[in-house]
């Protein structure tokens, strides 16, 4: 978790190590619209979710922001499970 003090900015990361083609990792990040799915420079895959904070139409609310995550990070886990 990383929140840019400057405009509000929150990044959620999530790295791991198992072997999914990277055809498998897009065809995932077409069907999730706020999550990121990539490679890093080890190979390792990364999961992203950036949300930016816009001013007061924006949730401040961290817990509800932190739910979001873990919420779109299982569904999406649970995706790579059943292609592997």
């Amino acid at each position: 978790l990383y929140v840019d003090r400057d405009d509000g900015d929150i990044s959620f990361r999530k790295y791991f190590t198992d072997d999914v083609r990277l055809a498998t990792l897009n065809s995932i990040n077409l069907e999730y619209k706020y999550i990121k799915l990539s490679r890093d420079e080890d190979d390792d895959i990364k999961v992203a979710y950036d949300y930016p904070y816009w001013g007061k139409n924006c949730s401040t609310e961290l817990t509800n922001n932190i739910r979001l995550w873990y919420t779109m990070l299982d569904a999406m886990l649970e995706k790579i499970t059943q292609r592997l």
